[in-house]
């Protein structure tokens, strides 16, 4: 059978267009900084507030999975900070494929308003790096996961409109005991 001479330029049409399926649109099925978080999570550290020396201490358990055909990433679960109940969260990341940058949300049952994140990735480095502002005063939340087969540590950082660091620790994330 004879292809048609207007296929290839139907194609092309349609990939100009946008109606053609993405090249990456499976970013989270092949990133191996997501596939390291796919599964079950438990978490627990210590956050510092270096202006009292007081600290706060964080539990969470989690799931990772990729979903949309590996458009987007969720990692849903419960978390304690502190004396504070148990609440539910969500961070969603997006692959945009017309940017080529991951977009994060942040997403918790304590709060009505969603927060938009920063999000750098680092294949080379295993690292995924995110910021967010805090309030309109310059305020702002910075994370830092290092990820590594069955385990992850996050250093959160707090900084005040000065950009003086007023939080600071490290949470740990492993593997859930079997």
């Amino acid at each position: 059978m004879k292809t048609p001479r207007f296929l290839p330029f139907l194609c092309l049409s349609a990939a100009l267009l946008g109606l053609a399926p993405a090249a990456n649109a499976g970013f989270f099925d092949d990133s191996a900084v997501f596939k390291l978080l796919l599964g079950d999570w438990e978490a627990a550290g210590d956050l510092k507030n270096l202006e009292d020396g007081s600290t706060v201490h964080v539990v969470e358990t989690w799931k990772g999975e990729a979903r949309d055909g590996g458009k987007s990433f969720l990692m849903k679960g419960r978390r304690t900070i502190g004396d504070d109940p148990e609440h539910t969260f969500e961070w969603e990341y997006l692959y945009n494929p017309a940017t080529e940058l991951v977009e994060g949300v942040m997403r918790m049952s304590t709060s009505e308003n969603e927060t938009r994140l920063e999000v750098q990735i680092s294949e080379a480095e295993g690292t995924i790096t995110l910021k967010a502002p805090l309030g309109a005063d310059g305020s702002e939340l910075r994370i830092v996961n290092k990820i590594e087969k069955d385990k992850v540590v996050g250093t959160v950082t707090l900084t005040d409109a000065n950009g003086k660091t007023t939080m600071r620790g490290d949470i740990v994330h492993h593997r859930p005991a079997e």
